[in-house]
């Protein structure tokens, strides 16, 4: 068994440092708002307010635990998917159901908790830099000059209890399906459901109750906002919630809007020609693939869309970039690992259509356009967000929604969308390049 790992280890280095790099910079961004929160509770205990510490806090902690949970237990699932193969060659060469379970969910646990406890460092150097950016915005708020990071030995158990917790949610299905699916069904790579028994429905259950908790939520919070003076306390941390709780909303329901919207953009072009079509049924059939690389890119320009909406209730954006910079560290760093994960996948797909007679232009031009088809189904979830937190910032503030609509800061939104589409295209293209064996050997390579 200890062979096993180690061979899946080597042989697929390029995926788990990958995974690595996404669990550490998650882990490095929540224990670096730890720091913070736990710099600025003290802080207002001191003056003895704690309850507006911690209503800040909860702000902190919201933010970064969507985008980590989120980014990781979509790269965790999309890894745990391309490992079926490998878990089904495990019951062939006679490991037990169970412990083929519980291996995938060791192996993932140990990675989390490893990285979150090592990303106590990284957030010992981010968490200065974070409140560095919030002093530069307000050089005279004298509480803010006064916060310092604190580190305390209980965030490395927080931390890596968090990321374990976020990767191994990310891996549940698959192991289940490692436990159940037979072998053979595992290693042609698409598990059959079981033919009795109770299925597998616990994820789409547990998408539909946060996506309705997130809806009353924001209904709630919005509530409590109109209920509230407008640009008061209440009203602010209220609006940012219906921001926040809106992000959720939209990450639930990812599974089932991404590929409906990506067979709705092909086929309102689909007179465009093969390339179109054919890039079209990759992310129609692709959907788990699609979803992943989509998700982390719409929390990041969400993320962007709640920060330049707070400027409504007279929240500056530098501000409250320093209050949401680590989320959408961690979702940009997760989207791009996503893309770069599904390289080998991509490069089989080319070899194929390359054997089929494809030429090289038409291949390139295939994933160009799958990539813009992620990017421009990722911008109108970030549209969703930023009317979303549009809404209930003219609420907080007392405005007309058309009036906070139209002074929306379309400039940085069309800048993050625009960079969004380049990072996007850029990296399904450029990870998808390394093609110097020939078709032949890309098709019996493995991914």
């Amino acid at each position: 068994m200890i062979r096993l790992l180690v061979m899946d280890l080597r042989h697929h280095a390029g995926t788990w440092v990958w995974t690595a790099v996404v669990a550490l910079v998650a882990g490095a961004g929540v224990c670096a708002q730890l720091q913070i929160v736990e710099g600025m509770v003290q802080l207002m205990r001191a003056f003895r307010r704690p309850e507006e510490g911690y209503s800040v806090a909860w702000v902190f902690i919201t933010a970064i635990g969507i985008a980590a949970a989120s980014v990781l237990s979509s790269t965790i699932s999309l890894v745990m998917v391309m490992r079926r193969r490998e878990h089904g060659l495990w019951k062939v060469l006679g490991m037990r159901p169970s412990t083929v379970r519980w291996v995938v969910l060791g192996q993932l646990g140990l990675l989390g908790a490893a990285a979150g406890a090592a990303g106590l460092p990284g957030g010992m150097l981010l968490a200065p830099a974070v409140l560095q950016i919030w002093r530069w915005d307000q050089p005279t708020n004298l509480f803010i000059r006064a916060v310092e990071p604190q580190v305390v030995p209980a965030q490395v158990g927080t931390g890596a209890v968090a990321v374990a917790l976020f990767t191994i949610l990310g891996g549940l299905r698959a192991a289940h399906e490692a436990e159940t699916a037979s072998g053979a069904a595992l290693l042609g790579g698409r598990p059959q459901e079981e033919s009795g028994g109770i299925r597998w429905r616990v994820g789409p259950v547990l998408r539909v109750l946060c996506a309705l908790a997130s809806g009353i939520g924001y209904v709630a919070l919005l509530a409590m906002s109109r209920s509230a003076s407008p640009r008061s306390p209440q009203a602010v941390l209220s609006a940012l919630g219906c921001g926040l709780a809106c992000l959720c909303l939209v990450i639930a329901s990812t599974p089932w809007v991404v590929p409906a919207l990506e067979r709705l953009l092909t086929a309102a072009v689909s007179g465009s020609g093969i390339r179109v079509f054919i890039a079209g049924r990759t992310c129609a059939q692709e959907s788990a693939r699609s979803t992943a690389t989509v998700m982390p890119f719409a929390v990041a320009i969400g993320v962007v869309a709640i920060i330049y909406g707070g400027q409504a209730i007279d929240l500056t954006a530098s501000g409250l970039i320093s209050l949401l910079c680590l989320p959408f560290l961690v979702a940009w760093v997760g989207g791009v690992a996503i893309i770069a994960m599904g390289a080998g996948r991509r490069r089989r797909d080319a070899a194929l259509l390359e054997a089929a007679g494809a030429r090289r232009g038409d291949l390139i031009a295939i994933e160009i356009i799958e990539g813009l088809v992620h990017a421009l189904v990722a911008i109108a979830l970030g549209a969703v967000v930023s009317l979303g937190t549009s809404l209930a910032m003219s609420t907080a503030s007392g405005k007309p929604f058309l009036e906070v609509l139209a002074g929306t800061p379309w400039k940085q939104l069309a800048v993050i969308s625009a960079a969004t589409l380049g990072t996007i295209a850029v990296t399904v293209v450029g990870s998808s390049r390394a093609r110097g064996a020939g078709p032949g050997l890309v098709l019996r390579a493995q991914d």
